[in-house]
């Protein structure tokens, strides 16, 4: 995959692209040989009751990390070498990341940098909701400073594993700029700066909420006018970490723009559990 960098997230949130991350081809290999498994009622049911508390509590904490005991399986531990999470969005949080390090991480260091990447750009994402189309001639360099607190992108260069997340300008001739994390010292620098980085935006948004902006408010009635909840179900053909071959996930859309945009879930200890959950990438 094309190293992504925030400019190009940003630039493609306010200005209409449609970026959708990959379906899962095992998941969806089994959906096309299974065209007679369907949802029950109760798990549509439970599964748009767990997608709306999901969101809700979001918009109360502004951190996903408390909502990974809640909500998330008990074993949660997302990394590369799985190809269902991979498909699902691993492959941009772990992008840099030599899979060599990523084995040497310990499940909390893992669970910290994937709760502060997706922190990062949950946060950015209700930041670019406040902005309107006339910011469309304005140099990406400018809308960024407008939108971001004070500081963070300076803080985000001043560290070679994170500088790729305040590029701006021209992409393709700064690419090769990014370093490869091959270390586990090198990550845990990554993640220290990515974490002071979420605590600049949780201080920003927190002051500054962006639900109280009616551009943001446009944004979100114009983004929700055909939205509805609409789980969909795939059974898995190989095991899927501690689940057995042809466990039922079920992936649901949230509301778009200021919340994640697909959450995975999978019966675990008799309730339906996130086994994944991607941040927005639509406008």
């Amino acid at each position: 995959m094309k190293r992504q960098t925030l400019a190009f997230f940003f630039i493609a949130l306010v200005f209409g692209a449609n970026i959708n991350l990959p379906a899962a081809a095992a998941l969806q290999s089994a959906q096309d040989q299974s065209v007679d498994e369907k949802l029950t009622p109760d798990e549509r049911r439970e599964a748009i009751s767990l997608a709306r508390r999901f969101v809700k509590r979001l918009r109360e904490t502004r951190d996903i990390t408390p909502l990974i005991g809640e909500f998330f399986v008990s074993d949660f531990s997302p990394q590369k070498s799985n190809p269902f999470l991979e498909d699902l969005g691993a492959d941009v949080i772990f992008e840099d990341i030599s899979s060599d390090v990523i084995a040497e991480l310990s499940r909390e260091e893992r669970v910290k940098w994937y709760a502060l990447f997706f922190n990062f750009f949950h946060l950015a994402t209700l930041q670019v909701g406040t902005m309107g189309r006339e910011d469309e001639e304005e140099s990406e360099e400018e809308k960024m400073k407008k939108i971001l607190p004070s500081g963070l992108l300076d803080l985000l260069a001043r560290n070679p594993y994170t500088a790729r997340f305040s590029v701006v300008g021209n992409e393709e001739e700064q690419q090769d700029e990014a370093f490869q994390i091959e270390s586990v010292e090198q990550m845990r620098s990554a993640i220290s700066t990515m974490g002071e980085a979420v605590r600049l935006l949780q201080g920003h948004v927190t002051k500054n909420p962006p639900e109280q902006s009616p551009v943001f408010r446009k944004h979100i009635e114009e983004a929700r006018k055909d939205f509805h909840y609409d789980p969909e179900l795939y059974i898995c053909e190989k095991p899927l970490d501690s689940f057995p071959a042809g466990a039922r996930v079920i992936n649901i859309e949230t509301p778009p723009l200021s919340y994640p945009a697909k959450l995975s879930l999978i019966r675990s200890g008799g309730k339906l559990k996130i086994i994944f959950a991607m941040f927005d990438f639509r406008c």
